[in-house]
């Protein structure tokens, strides 16, 4: 405090002197006798009366009206550490709020919690706007998103900073405060500012023409905390990953199994929050001292409903010290129907249907089976049905089959010559109505690509056929769509949709010794493509935070998060970067989970459960200062605040105060005697 702001704020001094002055006049009075007195009657001395203090309201407010005249001269010479606005120009500004709402923001400073931290500053700055000023919001999780657009209307910023609130995602600052230069660019404002409240653990981004500040040291400040980011339950053992970002977060602790109801897990109100009754311990293993991503291996003493995991000690984050364990295995099930002799190679081993599926996905758990099921409680335990070369299907695994797609499975046919000698009552649906195995004079390739998932290298399409095709022309069943064609137009690949599922037909067999299909990147590229579909529908079991799920447009979804209740699955404008296993995947309703713990997935009557973790990048990054570019000297933390506005109403209102106080209190007197 400066010597003038001292000088200033001494004006305050100035209410003692009505105390000091009555108590000048409380000296003692000398007392002398006179003889005749004692034929007066005795009063009241009046010296004594005037030492009491009379009227003590009126003082009291005297006494505030002068220390809030006091504080209102010293007003223009103080500075407070409330963010505000400064104008350069003096006209309205344009504002671009970037705040970071990853699971970071959870961590627990000297100061507070970051996220709390951050809403305030947020807050903060807004009580600065003025009428004309352009304010954005912009969400720093990945993906980053627009919460607000640039707005007037500082009722919409208030409604929309009062409904954030902080997920586990990963952060995305780079891409967000690219997306909050652009909100501004073209805005009639002349200042432009772009202010990020983060802790800066992913500070990387381009400096545009519009400034980047980032006013909040404190959420800069360090925080240990160490995070169980996945459990898997595999067999009688837990496979765990722990991330730390320091050492010295994770010395000396360790990570326990507990065993709990369903009942109890169900009952948290939040990822990562403790149910209400402790659980049972039953296993534990202590961690390395060192930062970073630890895996470690836990025995499972028995193989409980449900399972979470603890994380002894304390850190600066209390919520991710509780994880959930994922009890479903996240290997995908693939039944294949296919020939040992046909189908394997010359050297011996796994048929070449096997070896593509363990080289595409090493999450994938190959059943052989010797026929087709002809009931769908055969299938329910595959997510996949691979079937080569058939020589017809029943009716009763056509039924079973048609049953199962209709609740998400996903089934190739490679057809092959065996289909011409199809049997009575038996067919190739619903893979294909029919089809003519013909013989080739020489090698055909494939040309014509309708889907972009097939090698565009026309030399992997080339002479694909050895001793002849199935042709499929005319035996399209309704709905089918063709992915490739030969050369001459005929189909070599349909897809075609049944309810929830999808199946794949193939005019070539996987033996080497008619075709060259299992030894070309096509091959791969179809099981690749085949098991992109199974999860698209499947779901994954353990998946990351803000992964999306993505379900069929009709189906009735009901999803219960860590959090409650999810909201319906929504159907994105455009989602950037999503994968393209499908090619109405950018239109198919998605949801995504912002939170880390178990969630109960109901599609129509089909019950699933999932377990999202955390990404484990997260919790090692660690907060940084912002790069030597970056404007900080526009907006920040010590600016000067205006608040002479408020001391002036309060002055005003002691005063009316006084005047009340002078008008009634002859009145209160006079009713009391």
């Amino acid at each position: 405090m400066s010597f003038v702001t001292s000088l200033a704020l001494a004006v305050g001094l100035l209410v003692l002197l009505p105390l000091l002055a009555h108590m000048l006049r409380r000296g003692k009075t000398q007392e002398f006798e006179f003889p005749a007195a004692l034929l007066v009657p005795v009063q009241t001395v009046t010296s004594r009366r005037r030492s009491r203090v009379e009227d003590r309201v009126l003082l009291a407010l005297r006494a505030l009206s002068i220390v809030a005249l006091a504080v209102l001269g010293a007003t223009p010479l103080s500075r407070c550490s409330r963010l505000s606005v400064e104008r350069p120009a003096g006209a309205s500004v344009a504002l671009a709020l970037v705040i970071d709402d990853s699971h970071s923001m959870r961590s627990r400073t000297s100061s507070g919690q970051r996220w709390d931290l951050a809403l305030n500053g947020a807050q903060q700055l807004l009580s600065s706007a003025r009428t004309g000023d352009a304010i954005a919001i912009v969400q720093a999780g990945l993906p980053a998103r627009v919460a607000l657009s640039p707005t007037t209307d500082l009722a919409a910023v208030r409604q929309t900073i009062s409904q954030l609130h902080v997920t586990d995602r990963s952060t995305d600052l780079g891409n967000a405060v690219r997306l909050a230069q652009s909100l501004l660019t073209g805005l009639p404002q002349p200042t432009k500012r772009v202010l990020v409240l983060s802790d800066l653990a992913d500070n990387l981004w381009d400096n545009g023409n519009i400034a980047v500040s980032a006013p909040l040291q404190p959420l800069r400040e360090p925080a240990d905390n160490c995070a169980i980011t996945q459990a898997v339950q595999q067999g009688q053992s837990i496979a765990l990953t722990v991330a730390c970002n320091t050492a010295q977060a994770a010395q000396g602790r360790n990570v326990s199994v507990a065993s709990v109801s369903g009942d109890q897990s169900a009952a948290k109100s939040t990822a990562g929050a403790p149910a209400q009754d402790p659980p049972k311990e039953t296993a534990s293993v202590a961690l390395a001292s060192e930062g970073g991503v630890q895996t470690l291996q836990l025995s499972l003493g028995s193989n409980a409903p449900q399972a979470q995991l603890l994380l002894s000690g304390s850190d600066s984050c209390a919520e991710d010290d509780r994880a959930e364990v994922s009890q479903q295995s996240s290997a995908t099930t693939v039944g294949v129907v296919v020939d040992p002799a046909r189908a394997a190679v010359i050297t011996g081993g796994a048929t070449v249907v096997e070896q593509a599926l363990a080289a595409v996905s090493g999450q994938v758990a190959v059943r052989p089976l010797a026929l087709v099921p002809e009931t769908s409680d055969q299938l329910r335990q595959f997510a996949t049905l691979v079937v080569d070369d058939p020589s017809g299907l029943s009716p009763e695994s056509r039924g079973a089959i048609e049953q199962w797609l209709a609740r998400g499975g996903v089934a190739l046919g490679l057809l092959g010559p065996a289909a011409q000698g199809l049997q009575l009552s038996s067919s190739l649906e619903p893979f294909a109505a029919g089809g003519h195995w013909e013989a080739l004079p020489s090698p055909m390739g494939a040309t014509q690509i309708f889907t972009d998932w097939v090698p565009s290298d026309q030399g992997a399409l080339q002479a694909l056929s050895r001793a002849g095709r199935l042709r499929l022309d005319g035996a399209e069943l309704p709905g089918s769509n063709a992915l490739l064609r030969w050369d001459d137009g005929v189909p070599l690949i349909l897809q075609r949709s049944v309810g929830s599922g999808v199946v794949l037909t193939v005019g070539l067999p996987a033996s080497v010794d008619i075709s060259e299909l299992a030894l070309r990147p096509l091959f791969l590229s179809l099981f690749d493509h085949l098991l992109a579909l199974t999860e698209a529908r499947r779901g994954p079991s353990s998946s990351i935070v803000a992964q999306p799920w993505y379900f069929r447009a009709d189906a009735k979804v009901e999803i219960q998060g860590p959090a409650g209740p999810l909201a319906p699955p929504r159907t994105p404008i455009s989602e950037q970067g999503a994968s393209n296993a499908e090619p109405d995947r950018d239109s198919r309703p998605l949801v995504i989970p912002e939170l880390a713990g178990r969630y109960s997935v109901r599609v129509d009557d089909q019950s699933q459960q999932r377990v999202v973790s955390l990404d484990p990048n997260e919790v090692i990054r660690t907060p940084s200062e912002p790069p030597d570019a970056l404007e900080t000297r526009s907006l920040g933390a010590g600016s000067q605040v205006d608040i002479s506005r408020e001391i002036a109403l309060v002055l005003l209102g002691l005063l009316t105060l006084e005047l009340l106080a002078r008008i009634l209190w002859p009145v209160l007197q006079k009713r009391t005697a």
